[in-house]
């Protein structure tokens, strides 16, 4: 598995000259590695020599990328087992998804004629902080999440939002049709790997869904995971797409709580769980809430009671005292009034760190002209370090909250602008 994500020779068979092209895309984003271009109507590509077949490279290719139309995937595939290149990811489209189930019968032929690794087909490919072995427009940040998903766009979509949002992935990887390599496959791996700390999947449909729930109630990391074609009509629609029709649904979410997995509805809960989850180890549910902002207060109880956050009892902590406003309540969630100042803030922390019935907290701050958000997000920082205990920190707003948000991004402290989505990260975090 490791070949698919680090190889050391790499052959592109169906690179193309055509800057529209799938084969252009995966040689201009694989020009930093060692690359072998095959194309037998070319002499060379980016000034690169090729080869009219993989057969005719006198080197060791360890990783293959097929993007040749359908027809000629079998007979390619052929050759890069007879060369004795074991590792393939098919890029190509037009098998099962399009009801072409004889030539994915094909290739498993061939599989087991030479013992050979497929991703795919119809897939995107594989990227990492290091290796771009996909059509997509470029590599991701350095992280410490996995993604795996059965579809491509998906994954295009979801790099473009992480590069502006500066989030992190160890690997990103797409499965297609998955004739070969599953989420079973790449779950064993990541398991292992020790630059994962989440696994995070897109799911439509299993071919063995017992398989899939022994390989995940073995993995020792958090796997979170978002389900599509829940509705019959999403179901059928999901046959066009990877050449499968779906379970019911009832059978999916009883696999997902059986195996441990933490199932979400959104691609944002997603990647705010992975996120939390890759910082934080899972915890008591017994936490609380602090804000300069007495209507985020009474949301976050909403949100408390929608999904199961426990407060805890603050009402003896005379500690809380002092720096405290004289209108302030000693209650749960903290309402430390608009002027609250950094060092009312970095009380307030301290004193909740403190106590053994507290579990986890979730700082909130609002842009009052009294509040300077940056040295509260710094404070918050600075003192959660000397804690083990989860601190996630909502701030609510939007120019005026931008660098205290970078500043927490950069340090690795779960930062939302969502409350709802802070809350509902909380709640998988202490569940």
């Amino acid at each position: 598995m490791k070949s698919f994500l680090e190889p050391k020779t790499i052959a592109i068979i169906g690179a193309s000259r055509d800057e529209n092209s799938v084969g252009y895309s995966l040689v201009k984003n694989l020009l930093d590695k060692k690359i072998y271009l095959i194309n037998p109507n070319a002499k060379e590509i980016l000034g690169i020599k090729t080869y009219s077949s993989i057969l005719n490279v006198e080197e060791d290719i360890e990783l293959a990328i097929v993007a040749v139309p359908a027809k000629i995937v079998p007979k390619v595939v052929d050759e890069c087992g007879r060369k004795g290149t074991k590792n393939i990811i098919i890029i190509s489209s037009g098998f099962s998804e399009v009801g072409n189930t004889e030539l994915e019968d094909k290739l498993l032929r061939l599989k087991a004629k030479y013992n050979l690794r497929i991703l795919g087909p119809n897939c995107l490919g594989v990227v990492t902080p290091h290796i771009n072995a996909s059509f997509a427009p470029s590599k991701c940040f350095d992280g410490n999440i996995a993604f795996v998903s059965q579809s491509g766009a998906l994954i295009d979509a979801i790099l473009d939002w992480s590069l502006k949002e500066k989030y992190g992935f160890s690997a990103l990887v797409s499965i297609g049709n998955a004739i070969d390599i599953g989420f079973e496959d790449w779950l064993e791996y990541f398991d292992a790997d020790l630059g994962t700390k989440v696994i995070a999947l897109y799911i439509e449909s299993l071919k063995d869904g017992r398989r899939f729930m022994n390989a995940a109630k073995r993995i020792s990391k958090p796997i979170v995971v978002i389900k599509s074609g829940k509705t019959s009509k999403a179901r059928k629609a999901s046959k066009f797409h990877t050449g499968r029709m779906t379970s019911p649904y009832d059978l999916y979410k009883y696999a997902f709580k059986q195996s441990g997995i933490i199932e979400v509805d959104s691609l944002e809960e997603l990647f705010a769980v992975s996120k939390v989850l890759s910082v934080y180890p899972k915890t008591k549910n017994s936490v609380a809430v602090i804000s300069n902002a007495g209507g985020a207060c009474v949301l976050s109880v909403d949100y408390a009671e929608r999904y199961g956050l426990k407060l805890a009892d603050i009402s003896k902590l005379k500690e809380l005292d002092d720096f405290m406003p004289k209108i302030y309540n000693r209650r749960n969630p903290l309402d430390l009034v608009g002027d609250a100042t950094s060092a009312r803030y970095a009380h307030a922390l301290k004193v909740l760190l403190e106590q053994e019935n507290i579990h986890a907290i979730l700082v909130i701050i609002t842009p009052q002209n009294m509040t300077d958000v940056f040295n509260v997000a710094r404070e918050v920082y600075n003192i959660q370090m000397d804690y083990s205990k989860p601190v996630l920190v909502c701030l609510m707003g939007g120019e005026k909250v931008r660098r205290a948000k970078e500043f927490l991004d950069n340090k690795d402290v779960p930062t939302f602008t969502d409350l709802r989505l802070a809350c509902y990260a909380l709640s998988k975090l202490v569940s």
